[in-house]
Formats: C-alpha cells, structure tokens, sequence
C-alpha cells in the first residue's frame, strides 16, 4: 500500500524486531502495546532495539524502541509466543 504522505511510523520494524529478539521460527505477535512518540520520513534512518524483559513458559515479554539518531520515536511492549510447531504445520 502506499502511503500519500510522506509520514511512516517504525511498528512494522519494532515488531520484526521483537520476534528476532525472542530468536525461534515458531514466534508469533500475541499483542503490542505502543507509543507514537513521533512521525518519520522517507529516507529518515531509524535503529531499532528490542530486549526480552520477561520470560514464563512460552510467553515472552519484549521491550522495543526505535530511534532516529539520538530520538525515540517509537515504544512498544510486545507480548511474544513460542508454539510448539509453526502456525501453518498441521
């Protein structure tokens, strides 16, 4: 989809960041909760950060920022599942 202003927000980014964090191919999103804390532009360079903040059985509790140089732009807790098997094995 394009988008027909020049504004994005890093959530795609963050969540991506999140499920590498938790580091398993059978992650999946459960539920975010974020913060817009600023828009960004096209050729903005933006880093993303994730740390795993909790961890009980297969839940995992993931903390993300993004930033555009020294600026956060994004924050976001991410509630992480590890299944037992990839969602599209039957």
């Amino acid at each position: 989809m394009l988008n027909p202003v020049p504004f994005f927000h890093g959530a795609g980014m963050a969540d991506y960041c999140a499920m590498l964090a938790v580091n398993d191919p059978n992650v999946v999103l459960g539920a975010a909760e974020t913060r817009f804390i600023s828009p960004v532009r096209v050729g903005d360079v933006l880093k993303a950060e994730a740390c795993i903040a909790n961890t009980k059985g297969k839940k995992k509790i993931v903390d993300v920022k993004v930033e555009r140089g020294d600026e956060i732009v994004f924050t976001g807790i991410f509630t992480c599942f590890v299944l037992e098997k990839h969602v599209f094995d039957s």
